[in-house]
């Protein structure tokens, strides 16, 4: 018979199907009270569940003689439980040197690329680790302080990926005590006790400081509060995947392309959100890009501009070209500047190369074949109209173009200038041109006299097509 952590630890795996029978489970154990109490509940539940553990301890060489008693414990206390037990020793301080990054951020990514490395070489199905309760709200009020969105206060759930959380169900004081109930010996890692990193701060004074205050249990509350963000945050992600598919143009593994008319049409909250997915497609993960960043790319979308450039950590960046949005690896620098063209254009080609970013697909079709598609890239036009003598370029002095639904020409000058639309802008803006007469400014519109219209025959479909 379970007594009632037992109990609750195991309705708590059934009802979020942490792990299933027969799955070969990682264990992260450093020898405290949380992952001590983990590999012995899994343990007593392997039996039902008939799971196969290997626990794995890394010893991050920081603190010396205690870190080695640390590392002995956890091979003593496997060798009772006679599981499987995997030590490995890493320099952490010199892993956060070379990558120059925090002595804990370079710890987390020495444990987390440990444990992945041998659940592929086990062939393992899960990595369990010791999150309690405790660490969820900590983890909830740090990223308070840092300024987090919805994600933040949704805190650690008891699943990501691969990664299970078995105990997160339980309280540091339940941990204790079942720990005690089974005479389980653990170590104690000094560090705990000093107040000097964020985490400990948080522990050690600001949660008891809250209780004393208010005489109110401040972990129960914030990870119910936790509970119910993530439960929100769920249904929020399924609008957001539905939304996000609406807006991809197209993606690969380095690059994704948005529709920035459709991103307009989408609530700020759900753009913000869409933004950051596409980040994950590029980059995977998503720690380094703060809020600024984020607003950033939101005023890519909202000004009428092409050819802005944003940097985004991690070598990552977002590239606006007209009515898209290209959030991809960084391109060296000349390939995201417009190189002056002069290219003849033959109606007969199918596709031409403009330049390392661009290629320009041509295809004729008989009248009523055209596709639906039809947007700033992609333009029809009247096949006998054009005839030959076709130009890409740049604008000229001298260039003049006709408007749609427009009596007379007007200087290409002048209709810019209409359009608000910056020097700069003007001269990295690709024409379709015939002699002095601008047939597409592509990205905007086309001229009145190249359209189709009910007579023609034939027509000519033109995109530009991103090839980043």
């Amino acid at each position: 018979m379970y007594n009632n952590i037992e109990r609750k630890v195991y309705n708590f795996i059934q009802e979020k199907s942490l792990i299933v029978e027969n799955d070969h489970v990682i264990v992260g154990v450093s020898g405290g009270a949380d992952s001590t109490c983990l590999l012995y509940l899994l343990n007593k539940l392997s039996k039902r569940l008939n799971l196969k553990l290997t626990a794995i301890h890394i010893n991050h060489m920081i603190r010396g003689d205690e870190a080695l008693r640390d590392e002995r414990h956890v091979v003593d206390f496997c060798r009772e439980l006679n599981i499987d037990i995997i030590v490995e020793r890493i320099d952490v301080i010199k892993l956060a040197k070379d990558r120059k990054i925090s002595t804990e951020e370079a710890g987390r990514n020495a444990r987390y690329s440990t444990f992945y490395k041998y659940k592929d070489k086990l062939g393992a199905q899960k990595i369990a680790v010791a999150h309690n309760k405790n660490d969820n709200v900590e983890t909830v009020i740090m990223n308070i302080v840092r300024g987090s969105g919805l994600d933040g206060l949704g805190g650690i759930d008891a699943q990501r990926d691969v990664i299970v959380r078995p105990i997160i169900t339980l309280s540091r004081d339940e941990i204790e005590k079942y720990c005690q109930l089974e005479d389980l010996d653990y170590v104690v890692d000094s560090t705990n006790c000093e107040v000097i990193y964020t985490r400990n701060k948080v522990r050690l004074k600001l949660i008891k400081e809250i209780d004393d205050m208010f005489d109110v249990d401040i972990v129960s509350k914030i990870d119910r509060m936790s509970y119910l963000v993530r439960e929100d945050n769920s249904f929020i992600e399924g609008v957001v995947e539905e939304k996000f598919d609406e807006c991809v143009i197209e993606t690969n593994d380095s690059s994704v392309l948005l529709d920035v008319e459709k991103l307009r049409l989408l609530h700020k909250a759900i753009q913000r959100r869409v933004l950051r997915r596409a980040i994950v497609k590029v980059n995977k993960v998503i720690n380094k890009i703060e809020y600024k960043h984020i607003e950033d790319m939101l005023k890519l979308i909202c000004v009428n501009k092409s050819g802005l450039w944003l940097d985004l950590p991690q070598g990552i960046g977002a590239y606006r070209d007209y009515n898209r949005l290209k959030i991809c690896k960084k391109p060296k620098k000349e390939v995201i500047e417009n190189k002056e063209i002069d290219i003849d254009i033959l109606v007969g080609d199918t596709k031409i190369q403009i330049d390392d970013r661009w290629v320009l697909e041509i295809e004729v079709l008989d009248l009523g074949q055209e596709k639906k598609v039809n947007d700033a890239y992609t333009k029809y036009f009247d096949y006998d109209i054009l005839s030959e003598g076709l130009k890409l370029r740049q604008r000229r002095n001298g260039d003049k173009f006709r408007p749609i639904n427009f009596n007379g020409t007007k200087k290409l000058k002048k209709y810019f200038i209409d359009k608000k639309i910056s020097k700069p802008e003007r001269d990295k803006m690709y024409l379709l041109a015939k002699g002095s007469e601008i047939i597409w400014i592509i990205g905007e519109n086309v001229s009145e006299k190249f359209r189709v219209t009910k007579y023609s025959k034939k027509i000519v479909r033109f995109t530009l097509a991103s090839v980043i």
